[in-house]
């Protein structure tokens, strides 16, 4: 799996956190029948490893936003989210979640892409200290968070969501779509010109769509 998305990545020329922003763009806008969707993304300042082991930094939480349309191909999807995160980085300067509230109507779902950092390499002298975190039980904050944890046990989903908002039926019905939106794009890596009608297609496809599923996630390392 991982190997199928890194293809794809180098073919469209996304970063694996501009793919998931995408994918979520795509699985909200499917789910719900809108051609209009949003979602916020975390930016968390760390542009390399000696900032990455620093605390203190400012966390960004900037918006990604897509007016689709059915002939939009993957490629037209992938720049315009590529560009929006290029823009937001360079633009941002006051934190996006500041100036909305949390579980409100108007709050947006929110992607956060996690790689382990035990996984980039040598550390130029750094060490590793692994420490235990208590798990947090309370509340989500927001009305979706959508968290891909990309480590040594391969890529995994976690869903995080206002119980207010969402019965678990439904958000289970939601994890599945976004999982079937991935296993559609790996698919389809070497079909040129795949569109988002076509996407549509193929993730609605009821009747193929578990085994789609299983043949994408197969293998996850």
């Amino acid at each position: 799996m991982l190997a199928q998305l890194s293809l794809i990545e180098k073919k469209y020329m996304v970063t694996r956190n501009e793919f998931y922003i995408a994918v979520t763009l795509l699985a909200i806008a499917i789910s719900t029948n809108a051609h209009d969707v949003r979602v916020s993304w975390i930016y968390n300042g760390r542009d390399d490893l000696i900032a990455s082991s620093s605390v203190g930094l400012f966390f960004r939480d900037l918006p990604v936003a897509l007016r689709l349309n059915d002939e939009m191909t993957l490629r037209d999807i992938f720049a315009e989210v590529q560009e929006q995160v290029k823009n937001g980085i360079k633009y941002n300067c006051y934190p996006y979640n500041e100036i909305k509230a949390p579980v409100v109507d108007g709050d947006v779902t929110c992607v956060l892409y996690q790689r382990d950092l035990r996984d980039v390499g040598e550390f130029g002298g750094l060490t590793v200290e692994e420490i235990e975190i208590r798990q947090n039980k309370a509340a989500s904050q927001t009305v979706l968070d959508i968290q891909i944890l990309d480590g040594e046990a391969g890529l995994q989903y976690v869903f995080d969501y206002a119980a207010s908002r969402y019965k678990k039926e439904t958000m289970s019905e939601f994890q599945n779509l976004f999982k079937s939106v991935v296993a559609a794009i790996v698919n389809n890596a070497n079909t040129d010109g795949y569109d988002f009608v076509h996407l549509k297609k193929d993730v609605c496809d009821k009747k193929g769509l578990i085994q789609k599923i299983k043949d994408a996630f197969a293998n996850r390392k």
